[in-house]
């Protein structure tokens, strides 16, 4: 885990409202004696401070700083080395930094991967789903002075469920953590971690929402990682902590889970995925409305939705043709997969364009399409199967062969099904064996088999020389697939909806008749 920020150098006392969000602290000795509470570290990463760097700390004072997610290391003599303002990169995994001015290097004590672990979840205290700012006072009554040989009797009962500061939940009780005791035992930081209240079942209102959290979102769930999430949005690595606990507790899910010392998405994390893409590409659209467009100085970011097929061969003409004209513009292409079905018009309003055929259920009230080009049908088949040295290749051949269909149901997104019906209407009958949902995986179930498959000619060519598989026309004719650029309506005043059209018409001319 590595920071990098402003330095703002202090003697043995931190005075907060002097703090800046990013800035990374550098302090004296003996940092937090008097200030063992929780309440302190809260109040200091609530100014949004990258990380806090001393010669040394109270113990109580770096528990809790972990308990609330905020980074702190211990680096001798530091205050010798840094000057107020410059540029500070800290490595708390190595437990070194490097001045910039100077280029001194200082080393103090690497940080426990235990540690590392509950920052990237916001602490101990995030992870246990308690309430921001809810912090536990020890209550000391007369009755609980200790006295020779009795034991000691001042804290209050913890309620059920819950736990005194600076403790996790391990094997049914509370035990501190490894990593911050003496003697530590092995311990995986996952166990430690209590699962989040489940989401409430009240409907959620717009106007109660934070909708930057959306953003954050979107970052974390491609990066899967605080860190890197925070560098790409511009932001430190407490303010996403902060961000991806609210919404944990906003889920009631971790989204993302520890997992082989990485992070993964937990399975409602990778369903929000999609969804929250699309959200995000449509309220970024919302907000472009009616401003003046020059795609040569946009950011803005535009969504496609298609097949496989379309992809690899339209891809090539149009990132080129993208790149030249909207250098600073964002392409976002999302894969079409054989569910979409009827709600393929919903799904055509929630993106900027799709391609796919003329079928009949895209052709619904307020959706637009435009020809972009088309293809014929051939077959393909593994250069070893004797059908490939045959004299003649017949109708009988298709009707015994075992075939290989790419998204082909009896719903969903058939934009292999008219060529299927144009075989069933000449009684012939595939027999399909294996059913795939992209067609850049069709050639590795055929090679080495007696499979066939029908694919586009224009992936056939480039899959036949990498997979040592063969072509063959189709013995019987097909109609040519045809492929459109489908649209909803609402977009066709909006300057940049139009140049998206009229890159994506000259990129398929770059195909060719």
């Amino acid at each position: 885990m590595r920071f990098e920020g402003k330095s703002s150098t202090f003697g043995d006392n931190i005075p907060t409202d002097r703090l800046a969000a990013g800035d990374i602290v550098v302090s004296g000795r003996h940092v937090g004696q008097s200030s063992g509470r929780a309440i302190a570290t809260k109040a200091f990463k609530s100014t949004g401070i990258a990380c806090v760097v001393a010669e040394s700390f109270a113990r109580t004072f770096y528990r809790n700083c972990f308990e609330v997610g905020l980074p702190a290391i211990e680096v001798p003599g530091i205050q010798d080395l840094v000057n107020r303002g410059e540029v500070l990169p800290v490595d708390l995994a190595a437990g070194e930094l490097v001045t910039t001015t100077t280029g001194a290097r200082a080393t103090g004590s690497p940080t426990d991967p235990c540690l590392i672990d509950m920052l990237e979840t916001d602490g101990l205290i995030a992870a246990r789903g308690e309430a921001p700012g809810a912090v536990r006072h020890r209550v000391r009554t007369p009755s609980a002075r200790r006295r020779p040989g009795t034991a000691a009797a001042d804290r209050r009962p913890a309620a059920a469920g819950t736990a005194p500061a600076g403790r996790t939940a391990r094997n049914g009780g509370w035990k501190e953590p490894a990593c911050l005791r003496q003697n530590p035992e092995p311990m995986s930081p996952r166990q430690s971690r209590p699962t989040h209240p489940t989401h409430p079942t009240h409907p959620t209102h717009l106007a109660n929402l934070d909708l930057n959290l959306l953003v954050t979102l979107r970052a974390l769930l491609r990066e899967r990682n605080v860190t890197r999430a925070a560098r790409n949005l511009g932001v430190t690595q407490p303010a996403v902590s902060a961000a991806l606990s609210r919404l944990r507790r906003h889920f009631g899910d971790e989204l993302l889970a520890r997992a082989h010392g990485a992070y993964v998405l937990t399975p409602l994390a990778a369903q929000l995925a999609g969804q929250v893409e699309t959200v995000c590409a449509a309220t970024e659209r919302l907000f472009a409305t009616g401003r003046a467009f020059d795609p040569a100085t946009t950011e803005r970011g535009f969504t496609l939705l298609m097949a496989d097929y379309p992809a690899t061969v339209l891809g090539p003409p149009l990132s080129r043709l993208f790149d030249h004209e909207a250098p600073h513009a964002a392409l976002h292409l999302q894969l079409i997969r054989e569910t979409l079905g009827s709600g393929a018009g919903d799904a055509i309003r929630l993106v900027d364009a799709m391609v796919s055929p003329p079928l009949g259920h895209f052709r619904t009230p307020g959706v637009e399409s435009a020809p972009l080009f088309h293809d014929r049908w051939v077959c393909v088949a593994s250069a070893d199967n004797p059908l490939c040295e045959a004299e003649s290749f017949g109708i009988a051949d298709l009707a015994r062969l075992p075939w290989v269909v790419p998204y082909h149901r009896d719903e969903g997104y058939p934009s292999a099904a008219p060529a299927t019906r144009q075989l069933t209407a000449l009684g012939i009958r595939p027999r399909i064996a294996v059913r795939v949902e992209s067609y850049r995986a069709v050639p590795d179930f055929i090679t080495g088999t007696r499979r066939v498959a029908l694919v586009p000619e224009r992936l056939a060519a480039p899959i036949a020389s990498a997979h040592g598989l063969r072509t063959l026309t189709c013995p019987v004719p097909l109609d040519p697939l045809e492929e459109h650029l489908w649209w909803d309506a609402s977009h066709d005043e909006d300057p940049a909806h139009s140049w998206l059209r009229d890159l994506m018409a000259r990129a398929a001319a770059c195909l060719g008749a």
